[in-house]
Parts: C-alpha cells; structure tokens; sequence
C-alpha cells in the first residue's frame, strides 16, 4: 500500500496540456493510501506511486482516466482531457 495518510489521489495531469500530433505529453499522477492503481486508455502497467510522470504520444484528443484502489473495496476516479491540435 503506498502513502500513509489518507485515501486520495493528489495528483493527475498532463504536462503539456495541448500537443501537435507526433508531439509527446508527460503524464503524471501521484496516489496515497493506494493498493492499485490503473490509467485508462492503458499507456503501460503502472503501480501506486507518490510521484510518477510517463510520456504519451496520443493520435487524437484524448481522455484519460486514473482509477485507485484501496484494498477495502474504495475506489476513486480523476480524470484529464489531452488535446491534440494540428
């Protein structure tokens, strides 16, 4: 389980928020008091984190959504729009 607080999800967000097609966004997302974590549409697998950023190279705009889980049946959702202009 990482963190030792409470059951949240301080952090997720891309970096920049807008990019040309062929262009690349950090992603980064930060969890506490996490069993599991999943990014929707999946970039790669990921594990709980504090602090993690990945790069993604979307070919549309595109929504991503992070899902954490807390072992005892709690979960929480975020969510963050990349937009790919041309």
């Amino acid at each position: 389980m990482m963190g030792n607080g409470e059951f949240k999800i301080p952090s997720f967000y891309s970096v920049p928020g807008a990019i040309h097609r062929g262009e690349h966004a950090s992603m980064c997302f930060g969890v506490s008091a996490t069993k599991s974590v999943r990014i929707e549409p999946g970039v790669e697998a990921v594990k709980p984190s504090l602090v993690r950023c990945l790069p993604v190279s979307p070919r549309k705009t595109t929504e991503y959504t992070l899902t954490a889980e807390d072992g005892k049946g709690h979960t929480l959702q975020q969510s963050f729009v990349v937009q790919v202009v041309r």
